[in-house]
């Protein structure tokens, strides 16, 4: 955990996209982590849907965790993905089909966006279980 703490600092100081989102949603985050460190191990395959901004993925991927991420506009934060060298795709996960084949990954998290799954909430959620 104080690992965890401490490469999510880091991350939220370098990313200058949201700083102010990031100290509002920094105790979420940690309680985010306690939760995933239970269910996820750093050897399954994560896909991180709705990232932006992407301080979690950004942050579990420099302790080890073999994560990627879909979202509607990751071209907002292009700079922080290439810096962090995150994998992260164009989807709009309402409309678009994934752009991975069946069974790519062992876990998805959802953590900053599944209440803004206003269209078509079953869409998406046949998309994740198909990936």
């Amino acid at each position: 955990m104080k690992e965890f703490g401490r490469q999510l600092e880091d991350v939220g100081t370098s990313n200058k996209i949201k700083g102010g989102y990031f100290l509002g949603q920094k105790s979420r985050f940690l309680k985010n982590f306690g939760i995933i460190k239970n269910y996820l191990k750093k050897e399954d395959k994560i896909l991180d849907v709705g990232t932006y901004p992407s301080y979690l993925l950004a942050t579990l991927k420099r302790i080890g965790y073999n994560i990627e991420g879909v979202d509607i506009n990751p071209k907002r934060e292009i700079g922080f993905i290439k810096k962090e060298k995150l994998k992260i795709k164009k989807c709009d996960i309402e409309r678009d089909k994934f752009p991975y084949k069946n069974n790519t990954f062992d876990k998805i998290i959802l953590g900053e966006v599944f209440e803004h799954l206003y269209q078509n909430p079953i869409f998406a959620l046949k998309e994740i279980n198909r990936v």
